[in-house]
């Protein structure tokens, strides 16, 4: 069971994006752009996992560890992320945590807001797939306040995981 996992509105858009994104990761990857690479792979591991792909997502953003390693520590946080997210949809949890774990200690040193909601909400799905339902409202409640902060749309999201959690009686999973 994956709860409230992001589905895309628009299946065609979706498919577009992921063949730009390969392009431009093997153009980059062709021209020795490392910068390049390293980004357009983050993306496509997002774009692949929202499309259901989550091997190739791990794939993706395993080719690029070692560059994401030495990056700037928003990009690293935000390769953690999606490299987590991918790992949790294939039920590899216990990688999934430590790989958001690192990624909200990135986030929380160096004030990266944005990513601090984003892991933060990623950890409480998690955490409901696993059962935690007190850590879950905890990290759903931290990614809304950091949202609303911001202004960020996807406050919307945190809110209904909360709501959706009071509404329904989680558990452990079967």
């Amino acid at each position: 069971m994956h709860f409230l996992r992001f589905t895309a509105d628009n299946e065609e858009k979706l498919r577009t994006q992921i063949a730009l994104e390969e392009d431009s990761v093997s153009s980059a990857r062709a021209a020795g752009n490392e910068t390049q690479w390293l980004l357009s792979s983050i993306e496509l591991g997002n774009l692949l996992t929202s499309a259901r792909r989550e091997r190739d997502a791990c794939d993706v953003l395993s080719d690029v560890a070692d560059l994401a390693r030495v990056a700037p520590p928003e990009e690293l946080g935000w390769w953690l992320l999606y490299l987590g997210t991918a790992k949790q949809y294939l039920n590899e949890r216990p990688a999934a945590r430590q790989l958001f774990n690192e990624a909200l200690e990135i986030a929380q040193l160096h004030k990266f807001s944005a990513l601090e909601s984003y892991v933060l909400h990623h950890m409480g799905r998690c955490a409901v797939e696993e059962g935690e339902i007190e850590l879950a409202r905890s990290l759903f409640g931290r990614a809304l306040v950091l949202r609303e902060a911001l202004g960020d749309p996807r406050q919307a999201s945190s809110r209904r995981a909360l709501e959706m959690l009071n509404e329904t009686r989680w558990g452990p999973p079967d």
